[in-house]
Order: C-alpha cells, then sequence, then structure tokens
C-alpha cells in the first residue's frame, strides 16, 4: 500500500501537468494573436464590405471547436474566403483557423465575463427588439458557451496571462469603435 501512495501522487502529478500543457492560451500565442491582428482585421472588414451581412456568432452548446469554426464558416464566408484566411492565419504560426478561432474566442470569455458583470449588476435586461439589445444576448449566449468550455489549465492561462489578454482585448476594441455610430442603436436595452 505505502509503494501505491508515491506512484498515485506521479500519476496525478503527471495528469494535471498535462492538462496545463493542453491549452492554447500560452505566452506564444498569444503573441501570435497579438501579432496578426491588424492583418486579420484586415481581412474581415474585406469580407464584410464583400457580404453586407452581419456575421452571425452564436456558438451551439457543444465544445468541439473545430465544429463551431466550420459552423461559423458555413453561416458567414465563402469557402474562398476561408481558404484565403487559412493561408493568411498559417503566416502567422497558426496551425488552422480553427485553433485561432478557439484561442481568440477564449481570449474574448474575459470581457464577455466583464459585460454579464456589468449588466447584472446594473439588473439591465437587454431588449431582443432593439440592435444592441440583440447583440448584447448574442455576447451573453457565447459567453455561457465559451466559459462552459474553459478547462482549467486554460482558467489558470487567462490568469496567468491576464496583462497581455488585456492588452490583445483593448487593441480589438480600439479597431471596433473606429465604426461604431450611437445613431446605429437604440438605447433601449
Amino acid at each position: 500500500m505505502r509503494k501505491l501512495i508515491p506512484f498515485s501522487l506521479i500519476l496525478t502529478s503527471l495528469l494535471a501537468f498535462s492538462c496545463q500543457a493542453s491549452t492554447l492560451i500560452t505566452a506564444e500565442n498569444l503573441d501570435r494573436l497579438q501579432a496578426s491582428h491588424a492583418a486579420v482585421r484586415a481581412l474581415d472588414q474585406q469580407f464584410q464590405d464583400d457580404n453586407q451581412v452581419e456575421p452571425n456568432l452564436a456558438l451551439a452548446p457543444h465544445c468541439d471547436w473545430q465544429k463551431h469554426y466550420q459552423s461559423f464558416n458555413k453561416d458567414n464566408v465563402t469557402q474562398a474566403q476561408v481558404r484565403q484566411f487559412e493561408e493568411l492565419i498559417k503566416q502567422y504560426g497558426f496551425r488552422s483557423g480553427a485553433e485561432y478561432y478557439e484561442l481568440s474566442m477564449k481570449v474574448t470569455s474575459q470581457a464577455l465575463t466583464a459585460m454579464a458583470a456589468h449588466l447584472q449588476q446594473y439588473d439591465i435586461t437587454p431588449d431582443a427588439n432593439s440592435a444592441i439589445g440583440k447583440s448584447m444576448l448574442q455576447m451573453q449566449q457565447l459567453n455561457k458557451v465559451i466559459r462552459s468550455c474553459l478547462t482549467n489549465a486554460d482558467q489558470a492561462a487567462l490568469k496567468r496571462h491576464e496583462t497581455k489578454i488585456t492588452e490583445i482585448l483593448t487593441l480589438m476594441t480600439a479597431d471596433d469603435g473606429d465604426d461604431f455610430d450611437h445613431n446605429d442603436y437604440d438605447t433601449q436595452y
């Protein structure tokens, strides 16, 4: 029995290490995400100009990121645009668009969680009939799915890299602010 205890401790340690190593949220990947931001943003703008349709960001309630990525592509972009995106993303060291998609979604979870906490703190219920209300409801749904898919390793990595993630989120929201027009939204939440 005494020999089993050290073996079980080693096994537990190995499992804990392997779980930590499985996250995409690493310093290197966050650097890649940040470095690719301008190029991805430009390509996204081009796709929006070509499609003239507001993208559907809803996630199905599962944690298969490859399926999430394929579903997003099916609903929002052409196969030629997918190939163009895949080529671009590989230039920044990502293995696939699905890997980039998963990482970017997990990174945005902090901002989505902060938004949800703000709505709850001020008892704001988004109005599904207003543009901004629909957007808020969509963000709440995204947050729910993403948070349910975060592993312990992901959560630890989000905390460990909080400063870098804040830089990336600031970069993303600064770009989004360029297109924001208060007249586009009904102020009714």
